[in-house]
């Protein structure tokens, strides 16, 4: 979130949360006063006030995911050291469990959501050593990001989309069910869709990215992943509920 919420509207999206029988995870800025890609987060900037206002007000919040694709490999941004996260996130667990005491009640954590298996890259290193830094028992699910660009048709096998390229989603559900499997957590699709940077028109709004998305959900379903994010409700020319009508 780039900004803190006032208590008024982070009250009001809790209550629509619940009134549609949602869980609710809300992504917390990973970059509020941190000086340096090395240098801690800086809880007093405002994070702690609002999870204190939050734990105060017995808001229903399922969890929390800290960070979004601080990795330094995006145009303005100098990201965050893996381990320097990592430490971040132990932080956080350690403020989590003073301020929600009973576990049945306490929010889960997730992250570091960072890009992977798009563009023809691999797994980053990011996420190993990531995962090293965070204490044990501190993090609920390891989450990533993911835009293949299937959005071209496959002429040999007759395709309206490329196989080859869906064969990512694949690549990546098996990856990371196998290592959040060695920590003992969950893997979650955190955040994806067929083409990024908003979506493309004709592509990710139209009835073509019915097949993308079917073989997205199965290919997770089938591999382990517990949870598929879809970029995005509201907003992009790949939003599931059109703005305009």
């Amino acid at each position: 979130m780039p900004l803190l919420p006032s208590l008024a509207r982070w009250e009001a999206l809790t209550a629509f949360a619940s009134a549609a029988d949602l869980r609710l995870v809300l992504g917390l800025n990973g970059c509020l006063g941190r000086t340096a890609p090395n240098a801690p987060l800086n809880w007093e900037e405002g994070l702690r006030r609002f999870l204190t206002d939050t734990a105060r007000a017995r808001l229903p919040v399922w969890g929390f995911e800290l960070a979004n694709e601080l990795d330094g490999t995006y145009s303005g941004s100098d990201g965050v050291m893996p381990e320097t996260l990592g430490a971040d996130l132990g932080a956080l667990a350690h403020i989590i469990e003073g301020l929600w005491p009973d576990r049945v009640n306490r929010p889960v954590l997730l992250g570091p959501d960072i890009a992977a298996f798009t563009g023809g890259t691999g797994l980053p290193d990011y996420f190993k050593r990531f995962l090293g830094a965070v204490p044990k028992g501190a993090l609920h699910a390891l989450t990533w990001h993911q835009y293949p660009y299937c959005n071209q048709p496959d002429e040999d096998h007759g395709t309206i989309l490329s196989l080859s390229c869906l064969g990512k989603l694949d690549q990546a559900a098996e990856t990371f069910s196998s290592l959040a499997a060695v920590h003992g957590i969950s893997a979650w699709h955190g955040e994806g869709a067929n083409c990024w940077t908003g979506g493309i028109p004709g592509v990710t709004d139209s009835f073509l990215d019915c097949f993308y998305t079917g073989y997205l959900l199965q290919a997770m379903a089938t591999r382990g992943v517990a949870t598929v994010m879809r970029q995005t409700l509201v907003g992009g020319d790949y939003e599931l509920i059109d703005r305009y009508t």
